[in-house]
């Protein structure tokens, strides 16, 4: 799940650098959100693997 969010956070630092020289395109912003949701999705994922190993 770790790499999830490492996924998600090399992807949104690649958006922010693309916005930063080219603000006039819309594809980086909508690829930002998709980053986002993967460091969420990483992140529940982590805490889920970690809640259910501690509770066997």
């Amino acid at each position: 799940m770790i790499t999830i969010g490492i996924v998600g956070i090399l992807l949104v630092v690649a958006d922010v650098l693309l916005i930063f020289f080219d603000p006039s395109r819309l594809a980086p912003y909508f690829t930002a959100v998709c980053g986002i949701c993967l460091i969420v999705a990483g992140f529940v994922g982590h805490r889920a693997v970690r809640n259910t190993g501690s509770a066997g």
